[in-house]
């Protein structure tokens, strides 16, 4: 969850699915579970106003990001290649094997290359929208018009498009050969080669 920091990494320790997990862990996130059932059982309005701070963090952070990858010499669209996606797990055979000569030989291509491409991304896109199946139960406690539900639903539905395809596009253009990358922090790579010290600090 810390990354390399290591700050969490305390107490009980096992495994799931081979990944690590630590009781500093646990009682973070269970701290945080917490504290939100605490803020929406003390009623929508109060648990609305910490999400909108959260949410207008989030906006700044992603809006400041994208300012900064357009104005950066670092980011360049030759970087996102190959457009539709690649083989990964011919491509890391290749790495390992030292086979490895360029990412074109392993490019998706042709029609059939797009439509997987496509529909890889499909697949994962109802996941970004988790959380919707919730606005039945905090239907009862709004305060306003049941006809802005639907405009409220697509401005935010549109916001998480922008977030999702900011943070991706952004990514791949700042670094080099980025699916190289072993690290599960990329975003945080690319924040780290763009902004300040105090920039990142504040993000």
């Amino acid at each position: 969850m810390d990354g390399s920091a290591g700050i969490l990494k305390w107490g009980l320790h096992y495994q799931v699915a081979g990944y690590d997990v630590w009781l500093g862990e646990m009682l973070l996130a269970m701290g945080i579970l917490i504290l939100f059932g605490i803020l929406n059982i003390l009623g929508v309005k109060k648990a609305g106003i910490v999400q909108t701070i959260l949410a207008a963090l989030l906006g700044i952070s992603v809006v400041t990001l994208t300012i900064a990858a357009l104005v950066s010499s670092k980011t360049s669209l030759s970087n996102m290649a190959p457009w539709w996606g690649f083989h990964k797990s011919d491509v890391i055979a290749a790495w390992t094997n030292g086979n490895y000569t360029s990412i074109d030989k392993f490019a998706n291509s042709g029609t059939v290359g797009a439509v997987s491409a496509v529909l890889a991304t499909f697949v994962i896109a109802p996941w970004a929208y988790v959380g919707f199946d919730t606005i039945p139960q905090a239907a009862e406690e709004f305060k306003f018009s049941y006809k802005k539900v639907s405009g409220i639903m697509i401005v935010a539905i549109i916001f998480g498009c922008f977030v999702y395809t900011a943070n991706n596009t952004i990514t791949a253009a700042t670094l080099e050969n980025w699916f190289r990358l072993s690290s599960a922090y990329s975003c945080s790579c690319t924040i780290c080669r763009l902004l300040s010290s105090c920039s990142r600090s504040m993000l």
